[in-house]
């Protein structure tokens, strides 16, 4: 069981259903969305990392909207695989975000549960030399 950060104890596999007031709070971006990939939650970390105003990103496709550099195999795709298992799962891989102000490394978990079909992508920046974090 993997827990989030000493910020929460509370195990990642429950964060679908953390409330937004306490996801805003965590020190790494949260993005809750629907199964059609419909934002339901943007934390407030990762609106720093984007620069997007949550509340005018709410209700917008992930994918097409928001985030199109993420409609490839390596993260979309990954994403389908845990929805067309039907049961509830994640996955972690390392990505590069394509963010209004410059790409950045990131580690990426996403959670997905079967019966919400909801799931709640995770995004913590990877340390490097040029993205020191």
């Amino acid at each position: 069981m993997v827990c989030l950060g000493s910020v929460i104890d509370v195990p990642v596999e429950d964060v679908t259903h953390i409330p937004t007031e306490v996801l805003d709070a965590l020190p790494f971006g949260v993005v809750r969305l629907s199964g059609e990939g419909t934002i339901t939650g943007y934390n407030l970390t990762e609106s720093s990392f984007s620069g997007l105003d949550p509340r005018r990103i709410i209700g917008k496709n992930f994918f097409q909207d928001i985030a199109p550099c993420a409609s490839v195999k390596e993260f979309a795709g990954e994403l389908a695989k845990l929805r067309s298992s039907r049961s509830d799962g994640r996955t972690e891989f390392k990505f590069v975000f394509k963010f209004l102000r410059g790409a950045m490394l990131v580690n990426i978990v996403i959670v997905y549960e079967a019966a919400s079909d909801t799931a709640v992508i995770l995004v913590k920046p990877k340390a490097t030399e040029s993205n020191p974090l």
